[in-house]
């Protein structure tokens, strides 16, 4: 996605449409493979950014 937003960024609603269409539909799933409480986003952001994430991260508000 960073990629695509530099290249064409008037693209990305494009596909974030697409994608959200394809979800809708049942064609796609977003695993998710962690729930954190809404109090570890800074636990979140750092599994994001060293990588150390796999799949989703959802952050719960309960």
């Amino acid at each position: 996605m960073v990629d695509l937003t530099r290249r064409s960024p008037e693209r990305i609603g494009e596909y974030l449409a697409e994608a959200l269409r394809l979800l809708a539909a049942g064609r796609i799933r977003s695993r998710v493979t962690q729930i954190l409480h809404l109090a570890e986003a800074a636990k979140a952001h750092q599994l994001l950014e060293t990588g150390a994430g796999r799949g989703k991260i959802l952050l719960s508000l309960t």
